[in-house]
């Protein structure tokens, strides 16, 4: 499930969750895709459940640990934890 995007989509999923309890172990989805702006806009409901896994991509996004991105990221309770940065490999010659 893609959480974000235009409005009425949003609304209609944060509808469809709205009834899920933080009490309960599991979602009625295997994934939720959100962007860093929509997880900021709804850290609280987000913050308010346990995730089995939380994986950021672009990491490199929350390097600023005063960033209102990053502290929201800080507030996901999640048992694994992955962070997919960008690599760029430079092949140098050496002399």
């Amino acid at each position: 499930m893609q959480y974000g995007g235009i409005t009425g989509p949003v609304l209609s999923v944060r509808r469809s969750l709205a009834s899920v309890s933080p009490s309960k172990p599991s979602l009625p989805y295997n994934m939720l895709v959100m962007s860093y702006e929509s997880l900021r806009a709804d850290v609280d409901w987000v913050a308010g459940r346990r995730w089995l896994y939380c994986v950021l991509d672009e990491g490199h996004t929350i390097r600023n640990p005063r960033s209102r991105i990053t502290l929201a990221c800080k507030r996901i309770t999640a048992m694994h934890r992955w962070a997919w940065l960008k690599v760029v490999a430079t092949l140098g010659r050496c002399v």
